[in-house]
This record gives structure tokens, C-alpha cells and sequence, in this order.
């Protein structure tokens, strides 16, 4: 059984898988959303969580190590790497891939999740907060 450590990273057995090529606001993140303020982090785990309805399976990418293991994950025909940005609960991690730029726009252009209000990208908001 997968266990969903925040919107971006699983883990199955003992071993720790990010997706590969997303970035999730971290757990305590905040973004706006009409003028409010809500845990997007938060929202981002949950909806992960939410996805996962059978066995994950996962398919290490180049690049992977025995530290840091990274995968292209799915979930029946799903594909939660490209489910989270399509969403908009994760953003394409543009520093490592190319892979969900498209559909991180398509995601924007349809102001879905982070992308209906103010949010830093997680990769910001971490250089701020830690």
C-alpha cells in the first residue's frame, strides 16, 4: 500500500518516491484564493491521497539514486504526476524536466488549484521559510 507523505512524495513499503518532474506546495504552505488563505500544501496531500483508490505503481526515472529515488508513478490508467499539475495542485518541477510544462499552462489558462488565486512556487517558498 502506498502512504502519502505530501502532494509530491509517496511512500510504498520503506522506500520514499517523489514524482518525478512536479513540485507540490509543502504541507504548511499557504496560498489566496478570493482574498482567503488556505493550507494548499494541505490540499495537495489530500487530493493525492484521494487519487490513490488501488496499487501504485511506479517506474524509476533517469537520474534516480538509492538516496532519492524518483518515478513516474500510476494508479490504475492514471498517471498522478501529470493528474497533480493538470490540477493544479502540484506545478512542473522545471529545474529537473520539461515533462508537465504543457499541461501546468493548461492548468493555469483553466485557474485550476494553486493557479485560481496567489501562491509561491514551492521551490520559493522554501528558500523563505527553512
Amino acid at each position: 500500500d502506498a502512504k502519502v507523505i505530501d502532494g509530491d512524495t509517496i511512500e510504498i513499503g520503506r522506500t520514499r518516491i517523489h514524482l518525478h518532474g512536479i513540485d507540490a506546495p509543502e504541507p504548511d504552505q499557504t496560498c489566496e484564493k478570493g482574498g482567503k488563505w488556505y493550507r494548499c500544501g494541505d490540499v495537495a496531500t489530500e487530493a493525492l491521497g484521494k487519487q490513490i483508490t488501488e496499487p501504485v505503481r511506479c517506474k524509476p526515472v533517469k537520474g534516480s539514486t538509492k538516496d532519492r529515488l524518483t518515478a513516474k508513478c500510476t494508479v490504475g490508467y492514471t498517471e498522478l504526476n501529470a493528474w497533480m499539475v493538470t490540477r493544479g495542485y502540484a506545478v512542473a518541477d522545471r529545474k529537473n524536466s520539461r515533462d508537465y510544462l504543457a499541461k501546468e499552462a493548461k492548468a493555469r489558462r483553466a485557474l485550476r488549484g494553486v493557479w485560481h488565486g496567489r501562491f509561491d512556487y514551492p521551490w520559493d517558498w522554501r528558500k523563505a521559510h527553512r
